[in-house]
């Protein structure tokens, strides 16, 4: 699974790559993401900031909750979330007053060199029960939603947890995936629905198998993030590996031509975008 994903993304950034796959590869780049998702009028987190460094934020102007991220990161490298004086990912209490030297250290040590720093809306769970909101990550592929994985990252490492659904809510109970420890069965979402449709909506229209992240928040969905590569396909277990690798044999990508306009990378996708928002 890690070698096939893998692959699929090297051939995305290939210069020899259609045009269609080199904007697809530029969804990580999470600017540019942010007005693809926007052309489709669905929600995403408010932005503070999108910056080249620390060093263009004012940091006295954030808000007392703030999500700090690279702009081409995946897997949670280098993402803060920050409320008041609290890293909440890694469970450390940071002085406002070095929050900047902080943001600096860890977006030093992300695996890749972020070219854009963003500073986002911290969302609120639409259970308040939560502080660190709950990610629903939808598994798509042939344009529909596959497999729903609630991850809840509140509490300490050890504690984190994550469950794995169907579409329609079942609980799978073969161990899927090892990021995680098993988490306890939760009762479907309210706007269960509106996940599958923005899911789907997306899916559609990009024709691929990807992992599509979500939030239920208190005003409702919102996008968080796309992963082409979920946990760098490592850590499934058979079982898992096994559902994963028979939806992409199932349903092979199938990118519509003219997803992208003529031109390569993140022109080509921008240009597409803006041909989609001026339609």
């Amino acid at each position: 699974l890690a070698a096939r994903l893998e692959a699929r993304l090297n051939y995305w950034w290939d210069a020899s790559a259609p045009s269609e796959a080199k904007a697809v590869g530029m969804l990580l780049n999470k600017p540019t993401m942010r007005q693809y998702i926007k052309s489709l009028g669905i929600d995403l987190p408010h932005l503070y900031f999108n910056a080249s460094s620390v060093d263009e934020v004012d940091f006295a102007t954030l808000p007392q909750a703030v999500v700090i991220k690279p702009g081409n990161g995946s897997n949670s490298d280098g993402v803060m979330l920050i409320k008041g004086e609290t890293e909440y990912l890694r469970g450390i209490s940071i002085e406002r007053s070095k929050l900047r030297n902080f943001c600096e250290q860890v977006i030093g040590s992300t695996p890749r060199l972020a070219d854009r720093i963003l500073f986002e809306e911290f969302l609120q769970d639409c259970d308040p029960r939560f502080i660190i909101p709950r990610e629903f990550r939808v598994y798509v592929a042939g344009g529909h939603a596959r497999i729903i994985q609630v991850i809840d990252r509140n509490g300490s490492k050890e504690q984190r947890s994550h469950s794995f659904y169907t579409r329609d809510w079942i609980k799978i109970d073969d161990l899927f995936q090892t990021a995680h420890r098993p988490g306890p069965a939760i009762a479907k979402p309210l706007l269960h629905a509106e996940l599958l449709k923005l899911a789907e909506l997306i899916a559609r229209d990009i024709g691929i198998f990807m992992r599509l992240d979500f939030y239920i928040t208190t005003r409702g969905v919102v996008f968080g993030e796309f992963e082409f590569v979920p946990f760098n396909g490592i850590g499934f277990t058979p079982y898992g590996e096994k559902y994963l690798l028979d939806l992409m044999d199932s349903f092979p990508d199938a990118i519509p031509a003219g997803w992208a306009s003529p031109g390569s990378g993140a022109a080509g996708s921008l240009s597409y975008i803006n041909a989609r928002e001026n339609a």
